[in-house]
């Protein structure tokens, strides 16, 4: 079956995609530019102070009154689409490292040919996870928002309202909606490209894809150590909104619990924003999982694959042939010819060496004991932020503060393992 190619962020053309359609993979690229990524962070930057000067002149020096959500927010998009804009690269130069290495063999760079079968299906993967993203921000939205849509209405269509007062109103009510939307669209995009790159490692775990996997490998990872760092910085790109969500879903109680209005917040206003993060962050959580868990676990099950047939086909042989190569030197051979066969029996002794204590990980041991903590710490320590929620309804409240929040784990706890 012959399909129609497309060409794909690195320039190669990939199958499967119509051409004369501006598919959702050329979108991307758009994104990633340059010019593209100074409107974003200019637009960024200009919300960031508007926010900071209107927290300023309502509530003074009391930080903790001010619209820190909005305003860290536009930090954590900013840096997200720096690195973001690195992905294609690294992708191209992981490829390319595990041939000049060695991992994949062949005269010619593989790389064009491997990336054609990883965009096969990204159109899909992309538009889908762009509107996935777009439909959770208007689900969040008509979650926390719904109950003064009424109001924000009304006053809006009230003729007696000043200008003044819409035109704060749209500001401050109705554009950070609008950008939030629009935000959730982009970053779904990008978070298909990371699911998209995510494939790579079923590619690469295909037995029709040829390897050579080196135990004792210079790399300290078999040979896969460039594609190992280039899912932990996949990692690092979806660790950083879910930090920024889990981190507001737990401190919004007590970042409105201080008296900042004339009136209290509503704390079930705060319990569902609350409740909103925690949603986005399961869902930004899922594309985590598709673009480093399930990666490093596949190359970690063809590494398991690869050391099992070491084990009981090679092994053997070195065995043997070690073996031999000892009866030899019992027959006191020349001095030349008795260093030759000591190198060979060391060479080998270190492959025997290589295999018995070959690791499965796709990236070496100090790499994998560095980042494994900030990993568990940012993907799945937050697991518990929903149950803690809960237990602070469960005790009207009591997880307000930075006390309340342990509080509130410690009795999610008793009433696991009571």
């Amino acid at each position: 079956m012959h399909c129609s190619p497309a060409r794909s962020a690195s320039g190669v053309r990939v199958a499967g995609a119509g051409d004369g359609v501006i598919g959702m993979t050329r979108v991307i690229d758009r994104l990633m530019s340059r010019s593209a990524f100074i409107f974003v962070t200019i637009i960024a930057l200009l919300y960031f102070f508007y926010d900071i000067r209107a927290s300023a002149l309502m509530f003074g020096t009391n930080l903790r009154c001010w619209n820190l959500p909005n305003i860290t927010v536009t930090i954590a998009l900013i840096l997200a689409l720096y690195l973001a804009r690195q992905i294609d690269a690294r992708m191209k130069r992981a490829l390319r490292d595990l041939w000049l290495q060695g991992t994949l063999p062949g005269a010619d760079d593989p790389t064009p040919a491997l990336e054609q079968r990883i965009f096969l299906g990204a159109e899909r993967t992309e538009v889908m996870s762009a509107l996935l993203m777009m439909l959770v921000m208007v689900g969040s939205y008509a979650w926390t928002e719904a109950h003064v849509l009424p109001y924000v209405f009304a006053t809006m269509a009230d003729p007696l309202v000043d200008g003044n007062v819409k035109t704060e109103l749209v500001a401050s009510f109705f554009l950070p909606m609008v950008l939030g939307v629009i935000s959730g669209l982009v970053a779904g995009a990008f978070f298909g490209r990371l699911a998209t790159y995510g494939s790579a490692a079923a590619v690469l775990s295909d037995p029709e894809t040829q390897l050579h996997i080196s135990p004792g490998h210079f790399d300290g990872a078999n040979g896969f150590r460039p594609v190992g760092a280039f899912y932990l910085f996949q990692a690092l790109l979806t660790a950083i909104p879910l930090v920024w969500l889990s981190g507001w879903a737990l401190a919004l109680p007590w970042y409105h619990a201080g008296q900042c209005y004339a009136q209290a917040v509503d704390p079930a206003y705060t319990q569902r924003l609350s409740w909103q993060f925690y949603g986005q962050w399961l869902v930004v959580a899922c594309f985590t999982y598709a673009a480093f868990i399930r990666p490093v676990l596949r190359l970690r099950h063809r590494l398991k694959r690869a050391r099992s047939e070491l084990l009981t086909k090679r092994m053997p042989e070195i065995e043997n042939e070690i073996a031999r190569l000892k009866t030899m030197l019992a027959g006191a051979p020349e001095k030349n010819v008795r260093n030759s066969i000591t190198a060979r029996s060391l060479e080998l002794a270190r492959e025997h060496w290589a295999i018995r204590n070959m690791r499965c990980w796709p990236m070496d041991a100090a790499t994998f004991s560095k980042y494994a903590p900030l990993e568990i710490a940012t993907n799945i320590a937050p697991i518990l932020v929903g149950p803690m929620l809960s237990a602070s309804n469960a005790s009207g409240g009591a997880t307000s503060s930075p006390a309340g929040l342990l509080d509130g784990l410690g009795l999610f706890l008793r009433r696991l393992f009571a």
